[in-house]
């Protein structure tokens, strides 16, 4: 991907980064290359470099947003590779980096906390570079978009609203997706395959219906409190999906034409009389 990722864009995405020397950008650079293959091959596929080069040439006071994330994305990559081996130092103004002798580096347990504080930061901007890749025609239609996007609560920063009362931290992020995963799979026997990878399709695609705005929204919400083993909630918003899905079979016909609807509406037989497996 031929894109040029300077000092400044270093010191924009993360102000850690920022220092009077080129030394730590020194440190970082070799670690560039790597990073922007990772995003090209994984994030943003044939289309989104295609269009982030496109962006690249041409010269401007700011870069476009989705040029802006690419960069700031690949230089957590490529600063994170590196920030265990960088001297740390705690500033009036916060974290520093130097590469002297006379200066005392920062403790142990405040170079973890800002660690994870980085980690938070790179989702949130991983986050961000999606949404803009949305956005692009042709992105959402590429493998690279179905790894992406693998299910509906695929955004750390939708988790993180949807949590509310406190921040996610990134441990609780990890192991949610397990049983984000399993929650995926048991709606699909429920509402089905089908279904499921619509609602998915429009996601990465960026062209959620109407009638299908507020079912995705539900199973969001399913996927988050199934996440947090809140089994009581769980029950309650799944009836209230299913409910909605049942409304109208014209605009839900692949759920209503679905072996998940006949499964969930099967009958016990009636031993009446006129049935030829009556038993007196």
């Amino acid at each position: 991907m031929e894109i040029k990722i300077n000092k400044d864009d270093l010191e924009r995405a993360l102000y850690v980064a920022t220092s009077s020397s080129v030394e730590v950008f020194e440190s970082v650079e070799p670690h560039f290359f790597d990073a922007k293959i990772e995003v090209a091959e994984n994030i943003l596929g044939n289309i989104g470099v295609k269009e982030v080069e496109s962006e690249a040439s041409v010269n401007t006071d700011e870069d476009p947003a989705l040029l802006r994330f690419t960069k700031d994305y690949i230089c957590f990559i490529a600063f994170l590779t590196v920030f265990r081996q960088l001297d740390l130092v705690l500033t009036p103004t916060g974290f520093g980096v130097i590469s002297n002798d006379q200066t005392t580096p920062a403790s142990q347990q405040r170079v973890n906390s800002l660690f994870t504080q980085l980690v938070v930061a790179k989702l949130n901007v991983y986050c961000r570079l999606v949404e803009e890749l949305r956005n692009l025609k042709g992105w959402g239609e590429q493998e690279c978009a179905a790894w992406t996007i693998n299910n509906l609560l695929w955004s750390f920063a939708d988790y993180n609203r949807m949590n509310r009362v406190e921040a996610v931290d990134t441990d609780s992020w990890g192991k949610a997706q397990n049983l984000i995963a399993e929650c995926d799979e048991f709606l699909r026997k429920h509402i089905s395959d089908a279904l499921m990878d619509k609602c998915l399709q429009e996601v990465r695609t960026n062209s959620v219906t109407d009638e299908d705005r507020p079912v995705i929204f539900q199973i969001k919400r399913l996927l988050w409190v199934f996440s947090l083993h809140d089994m009581s909630s769980y029950k309650k918003f799944y009836r209230r999906l299913i409910a909605t899905l049942e409304t109208d079979e014209n605009k839900y016909t692949l759920y209503w034409n679905s072996n998940a609807y006949k499964a969930n509406h099967i009958q016990s037989f009636q031993n009446t009389q006129d049935k030829a497996g009556f038993v007196f």
